[in-house]
């Protein structure tokens, strides 16, 4: 979030000159052209999963080497730990394999809202939980996209727009003085189009017609179906508690792959590179590589598109479709 089938157009594009893979970049449920539930238990982990397993077999295929950014890496690992058998290989990105469950005994929104004062101090993703939040992206959907893609880390002032950003303010309701805020909504809270700089110009991996196009995709279909991923998080992690001392499944079987950036704000909250690395050797039996791409931010699939596709392709070429029908990797599933 907030991403699309879009954010792959560098490796859809590099798999048609390859002409060895098939790749599907799907819109998520909630996204795009794909449907939207309102309700938040349609985005269910095993739901989510069995979306990806469907689109799969839909195409024709069975099993498959699945590919996530972000959330969706957050679902490729789930995806390897629930449903083994349908997993040829993996590419995790950003988001790392560091185990099913929040190393405290809650959800990672209730563990948001101990860290965050119950949410008087602003969180994106409790502010995803706010009532008319959808609403507001909505109606800020081209600078909020503009602000997230543009945004790079360390910018400095001769880069940013005078008057940027508009709200520094740590709090979620910086106007209200009361304690008492559970009755505010999403309306009374500045999101991040107001709470990150504008860039004076944007990278050079994304052009103001890449922005132009997703935001014209978020303004048709909106935002709710991408909030209720997060809004499903602690529901989901209650789900996957149900595997917490059946270890063969919280180990990842499959082969795989992570990728992600040095100056990733998301690395370094999952403890940095070091720390993912020797978390993933335990929890990845068949771990290949952990690549951190030096000097990039968040979105490495768009910024650092070619040395991404190498990695790629590299670790396509190096999956063994004997290995994974003599079930040298992956154990049984009980799902």
């Amino acid at each position: 979030w907030p991403e699309s089938w879009y954010s792959w157009r560098h490796q859809l594009s590099a798999l048609q000159h390859q002409k060895r893979y098939v790749g599907c970049a799907p819109d998520m449920r909630g996204y795009g052209l794909t449907d939207a539930p309102k309700d938040v238990e349609s985005y269910n982990i095993h739901t989510l999963c069995k979306d990806v397993i469907e689109i799969a077999r839909a195409l024709g295929y069975d099993k498959f080497i699945i590919v996530g950014h972000d959330f969706g890496s957050y679902l490729a690992w789930r995806i390897a730990a629930f449903y083994p058998r349908h997993v040829i290989g993996l590419c995790g990105m950003s988001v790392p394999y560091m185990g099913l469950q929040s190393p405290k005994k809650r959800g990672p929104i209730a563990n948001l809202r101990c860290s965050y004062d119950n949410r008087k101090k602003f969180h994106y993703m409790l502010y995803h939980q706010l009532p008319m939040a959808a609403e507001e992206y909505r109606k800020n959907a081209h600078q909020t996209l503009y602000r997230l893609y543009g945004v790079l880390p360390n910018m400095d002032q001769q880069s940013i727009v005078e008057g940027t950003p508009e709200v520094t303010n740590p709090n979620m309701f910086p106007h209200n003085s009361s304690n008492a805020n559970t009755h505010l909504d999403a309306r009374q809270a500045p999101g991040v189009w107001k709470r990150l700089p504008q860039p004076k110009q944007l990278p050079t991996w994304v052009s103001q017609s890449d922005i132009q196009y997703l935001t014209l995709e978020y303004e048709r279909r909106g935002f709710h179906g991408g909030l209720n991923w997060y809004r499903a998080l602690d529901k989901n992690w209650q789900v996957t508690t149900l595997f917490e001392k059946q270890q063969d499944f919280v180990m990842i079987y499959p082969p795989c792959l992570f990728m992600g950036g040095e100056k990733d704000a998301v690395i370094k909250a999952h403890g940095g590179a070091l720390l993912i690395q020797d978390r993933m050797k335990v929890l990845c039996k068949n771990l290949t590589k952990v690549v951190i791409l030096k000097g990039a931010g968040h979105w490495i699939q768009m910024e650092c598109a070619s040395e991404v596709n190498q990695e790629l392709f590299s670790f396509f070429d190096s999956l063994s479709l004997e290995d994974y029908e003599m079930g040298n990797f992956v154990p049984q599933s009980k799902l």
